[in-house]
């Protein structure tokens, strides 16, 4: 047999045809509909049949098809163990469905993007004097105004505020009623995207990094084609949540890959006075951690009062960030390899634990401790701020809680469905054209000028027929700057 080599593809969506004799039908079965994430050492997801572990796969509602809003009877429907609102409950409770695209880019979005927001729910709640989801208490006034606390999928309990994506308040995260605020790299798009949506809907204030799309030179449709680019992200980021979108300026120099960027706008951001408590990188690199540290060094000079903080201080104003942050890194240091070495993970867990310092810190219990998701606070400066490091590492089966793949994509179908936290999947007609030559448009049928980029829309064609799969994996293809893309292997 020939050598193949590497076959790409993670995420994946489909029916299973056969089943270990292992594997209890309670738990998976054949016919069932499942989504699953590949090792990131094997990969292999463009393939028409796969085989994978049932510990890397978790069944999924039916996908939803063209004109169909409900849910058929087969044995791959889902029922969810939460318990159906009350009658004489006020509050909503959403339901959403996914198309098989989302299903599909669900794990691989979702899996570390949900690591990483639970490192920053324990690495803020470890701080409140071992308080524990079962010991909030509120007073009455407090649960008229935000409404009956019940359990989300992140297993601490939040409160239920009515109006769909309206954030629900965790209190576990946030302290004395101020709403912390996050930074996200990248925010637009993959990973970032679930993430930003995950932290909003705890009802986190949410700043969102976005890499801008270099100009072509001589084109006289450059400026309208970065203008539209604007416009199109800021509406969608802000429609799931955000208080703030900005662009960096758009330059890469050398293979930097656009972190230097990055770090200029976060240095922009300390110098304006910008106060945060978490930053989750999704880009890696030395340049960007060191960068976050010292944002979240600083203390920032909020003075003005926002209307929508739940918190504020005695003198009226926005709660400023007080002596801790927390930074998540989803690729690590050293992004040009995607596989960690032994030193890598070496070095992190160091930089997590703050090892032979004698700095004081806020440990993980040892049950709750693994090499790659440690979530510990660590001294920053001589002035005593600390910052928190965890890397989320791709390559990692299980969480720092003991979570296998299987258990977290369950996580997230439950916060697909009931919140409608799903990745973005994008446009999927974008026909492919040379600068200049006109097209027209499969969806509405104008007439439009592909600026410079070889597609029509700015972020290209998302989703692909298998055939033209290779196309994708191409320099300024659509997989830059985070993004994702959904082939079809079978129709």
């Amino acid at each position: 047999m020939p050598d193949i080599g590497l076959i790409p593809g993670r995420s994946f969506v489909g029916r299973i045809v056969e089943c270990g004799w292992e594997v209890r039908e309670d738990v998976l079965r054949k016919g069932d509909w499942v989504a699953g994430l590949l090792n990131i050492k094997k990969c292999g997801g463009l393939t028409e049949f796969i085989v994978v572990d049932r510990h890397r796969v978790h069944r999924v509602p039916h996908p939803k098809l063209l004109n169909r809003d409900t849910y058929t009877d087969a044995p791959s429907s889902l029922v969810f163990s939460s318990p159906p609102a009350s009658p004489t409950s006020t509050v909503p409770v959403p339901h959403y469905s996914l198309t098989i695209e989302e299903l599909a880019l669900l794990p691989l979005c979702g899996v570390p993007a949900y690591r990483a927001v639970r490192t920053f729910t324990y690495a803020f709640s470890s701080m409140r004097d071992n308080l524990s989801s079962g010991s909030i208490k509120r007073t009455p006034s407090e649960r008229t105004q935000h409404g009956p606390i019940r359990s989300d999928s992140y297993g601490h309990q939040n409160s239920a505020i009515h109006g769909g994506k309206i954030p629900h308040l965790n209190l576990i995260d946030h302290e004395n009623g101020r709403r912390r605020r996050a930074l996200v790299l990248r925010g637009h798009d993959g990973i970032g995207a679930m993430a930003l949506q995950m932290l909003v809907h705890r009802g986190w204030r949410v700043c969102v990094h976005v890499p801008f799309i270099a100009s072509p030179p001589n084109v006289p449709t450059a400026q309208a084609v970065a203008d539209r680019f604007m416009e199109e992200i800021e509406e969608r980021i802000r429609n799931w949540g955000a208080e703030e979108v900005i662009f960096d300026d758009g330059e890469i120099l050398g293979v930097d890959e656009g972190r230097g960027a990055i770090v200029r706008v976060i240095d922009g951001l300390m110098e304006d006075g910008d106060a945060f408590d978490v930053v989750l990188d999704t880009i890696g690199g030395k340049e960007v951690r060191e960068a976050a540290e010292r944002l979240l060094r600083s203390p920032g000079r909020r003075t003005g009062v926002d209307d929508n903080d739940v918190g504020r201080n005695r003198n009226g104003k926005s709660g400023a960030r007080g002596g801790m942050g927390q930074f998540t890194t989803i690729v690590g240091d050293n992004p040009e390899r995607v596989i960690p070495s032994a030193g890598d993970m070496f070095r992190a867990g160091l930089r997590s634990l703050k090892f032979g310092t004698g700095s004081a810190g806020v440990a993980t219990p040892s049950s709750d401790k693994s090499s790659s998701e440690n979530v510990h606070l660590r001294n920053a400066d001589n002035k005593g701020s600390k910052v928190g490091y965890a890397w989320i590492n791709i390559s990692q089966d299980l969480d720092y809680e003991g979570k296998d793949v299987g258990d977290t994509i369950g996580s997230l179908v439950e916060l697909a469905m009931e919140y409608g936290i799903k990745p973005w999947v994008g446009a999927e007609y974008a026909p492919v054209k040379r600068v200049g030559e006109e097209h027209e448009d499969l969806r509405s049928g104008e007439v439009g000028i592909t600026a410079g980029s070889g597609f029509d829309h700015w972020e290209g064609r998302r989703i692909v027929s298998f055939e033209k799969a290779p196309d994708i994996f191409v320099d300024s293809g659509p997989l830059n700057s985070g993004g994702t893309v959904v082939v079809k292997i079978a129709t």
